[in-house]
């Protein structure tokens, strides 16, 4: 067990050897201070059925636990196989799940000063990982409260825009996907709700208590290869994002 770092077990099983080392050394002089109690420990000692019973329930446990231990990592592979089919969509890998953990941002957000904070809409990130552009591209993001949609747009760069300066960066426009060229191999992209290049902070979007009573949680729909990808963002999603 101290080889395997577990020093938990590693600190009992020495404890447990140096008592008993202790108590065998000190036998005798145990042996006079209690007779029946010496008596007794001679006789679950040698008692042949009672130590087979022992073994064999240490032998039923370990292989339960062991068991367990397998039905759980089993258990765990399953969990991360879905998520994967999740996330790993046809030919585009989207951050969903990575986003509902946390780990990255599925609501567009802004606040101005102390105002309270504003939803702007929602947002996802991609990878076309095959070779080949996807020419049809196109989704919606659904309300499960009213079953209100909000169109997907793409973020296009535009890369020459009249009498904007060289240093400052190009400008990014939510465009739908029919109105691009689509997405071209091996490309990363983000998707968007809002249709505005720039957001006004504090007059865009929805404050989160209306956003919360009148959206709610959601359902985005996307559709390509010929096929509709679905993933559901629950209240509880949607609140420790916002937290």
């Amino acid at each position: 067990m101290l080889f395997e770092g577990n020093l938990p077990l590693a600190a009992s099983g020495a404890i447990a050897s140096i008592m008993l080392t202790a108590v065998a050394m000190k036998w005798k002089d145990l042996a006079i201070l209690s007779p029946n109690l010496s008596g007794t420990a001679v006789k679950i000692a040698t008692d042949a059925k009672l130590w087979v019973g022992i073994v064999v329930m240490i032998f039923i446990i370990l292989n339960l636990m062991a068991i367990t231990k397998n039905v759980g990592q089993s258990f765990i592979a399953l969990r991360r196989n879905a998520d994967s089919a999740i996330t790993n969509t046809g030919r585009i890998v989207w951050n969903f799940d990575q986003a509902a953990r946390g780990d990255a941002y599925f609501l567009n957000m802004n606040r101005l000063n102390d105002q309270e904070i504003r939803i702007i809409g929602f947002g996802a990130h991609g990878r076309n990982n095959s070779r080949d552009p996807i020419s049809e591209f196109s989704g919606f993001m659904r309300s499960d409260l009213t079953n209100a949609q909000l169109p997907i747009y793409l973020l296009e760069q535009e890369n020459d825009t009249p009498g904007r300066p060289n240093f400052m960066p190009p400008l990014v426009v939510p465009t739908l996907p029919q109105e691009t060229f689509g997405i071209p191999p091996l490309a990363d992209f983000d998707i968007v709700t809002h249709n505005k290049p720039y957001i006004e902070s504090g007059k865009d979007g929805v404050t989160i208590q209306k956003f919360l009573n009148e959206f709610g949680s959601f359902t985005v729909v996307l559709k390509y290869d010929g096929t509709a990808i679905e993933r559901h963002f629950s209240t509880e999603e949607i609140k420790k994002q916002i937290s």
